[in-house]
């Protein structure tokens, strides 16, 4: 049975004279005709990340009413010259679920449905110059694409944007040897890490490296990134100062929605948790125009992990057991948000910790941190040269006395 039952090519994919220009050119999809306005069912299951009329220069443009759907291969299907779409961006969509009616909307000749496959959905819906190179054959496609997928594989990840704060030549606060710029990324990472194979997670920045040394640029830049995925939710990971102590949240204090509300409701419950669990205050819930929140377009969250000028809160920020049992709760709090499978690994993968290779104990300090006695700093590193504490020794005893 044909991939496309029920319908007549009348154009294939590949060379053809272009019937509006009469000019030979490759046609990057497959035209195929059921009755005008007849119901178009999804080939595959899905995420729209765009329904409605495309504009020129998006990588949409003439093809009229469309419909682009993020596939479980983390391609791009487009449903293009549709007479209107049934769906919206952001819905999760199953195969034979309509998605629209048949039409001849944009540069169309004659009532038909524009079936395109592109190979990626980002930049521009994937559009490239080159169109057979940017396209794949779509009913080749779709036989492959349904003897590797089971029905429940066809909903792509939930996409969720990490946002660690500051960076480049914003350490953002600066308390001794704690730079939030810093501590930002490493709680960042670590989320990440508790999120692997349960979404796909996505960090504005992944080192010190920021889209723009202007502050208002890369701001802007950070919420665009996050808007083109599309993202299904945005947290940016600060540290707060200005001689409070505890954990708090932002939403935007302008127009939200229930969604927002409630995404952001439970994330704060579960990090403000790890907070009071060792003695610091949940400072709770509050609203305000930070930038990243306010240009975003999907459930938004700011998150402060305490003060960096507290003596209480920095020597917490200054633990890596903390920090990790922070990016859990706040792992755990996203995943029930959002709905998210259940975790396939324990937690994040072990850190390299670069400044311990070749050094003459590294085989001692890599046992002792497999067994979780000790553990590094949040910039990656053990710092396997610097004098312990007391407290450290108390803290390694304590959880040898635990096992």
């Amino acid at each position: 049975m044909s991939v496309f039952e029920g319908y007549r090519i009348s154009s294939p994919y590949g060379l053809r004279t272009d019937p509006i220009t009469q000019v030979s050119s490759f046609h990057a999809g497959i035209d195929l005709v059921k009755s005008d306005q007849a119901p178009i069912p999804a080939f595959t299951g899905g995420r729209v990340i765009f329904a409605g009329a495309g504009a020129t220069g998006s990588g949409l443009g003439g093809y009229g009413n469309v419909v682009a759907v993020r596939d479980a291969s983390n391609r791009l299907q487009l449903y293009g010259h549709l007479n209107r779409v049934s769906v919206a961006a952001g819905a999760d969509i199953k195969r034979g679920q309509v998605i629209g009616l048949q039409g001849s909307t944009g540069e169309a000749v004659g009532s038909h449905l524009h079936y395109e496959v592109r190979k990626t959905f980002t930049p521009q819906f994937g559009w490239t110059a080159d169109r057979e190179a940017g396209t794949l054959e779509p009913g080749n496609y779709l036989i492959e694409y349904y003897s590797i997928h089971r029905e429940e594989d066809l909903m792509p990840m939930k996409i969720v944007v990490i946002d660690p704060g500051h960076g480049m030549t914003d350490p953002g606060t600066v308390s001794g040897t704690l730079k939030e710029k810093d501590l930002t990324l490493g709680i960042s990472r670590k989320i990440a890490d508790f999120l692997q194979g349960r979404a796909d997670v996505r960090l504005t920045r992944n080192d010190d490296t920021t889209f723009s040394a202007d502050k208002t640029q890369d701001l802007s830049a950070r919420a665009d990134f996050a808007n083109k995925l599309p993202a299904d939710f945005f947290l940016s990971v600060h540290i707060n100062a200005g001689g409070g102590s505890g954990f708090e949240s932002y939403t935007y204090n302008g127009t939200t929605d229930a969604e927002t509300d409630r995404i952001s409701g439970i994330v704060h419950a579960h990090v403000a948790a790890a907070f009071t669990a060792q003695g610091l205050p949940d400072r709770g819930r509050q609203r305000s125009d930070f930038a990243v929140l306010r240009l975003t377009k999907m459930p938004a969250m700011l998150a402060e992990y305490g003060f960096i000028d507290n003596a209480a809160d920095a020597a917490l920020l200054a633990s890596d057991a903390f920090l990790t049992e922070a990016a859990r709760a706040t792992a755990d709090g996203i995943a029930e948000a959002l709905a998210l499978p259940d975790a396939p690994n324990s937690g994040p993968t072990a850190p390299t910790f670069p400044d311990i290779k070749g050094h003459w104990a590294e085989a001692a300090i890599r046992k002792v941190i497999s067994a979780g006695i000790m553990s590094g700093y949040p910039d990656g590193s053990f710092k396997p040269n610097e004098p312990i504490t007391r407290a450290e020794v108390a803290v390694i005893v304590a959880k040898l006395l635990d096992r």
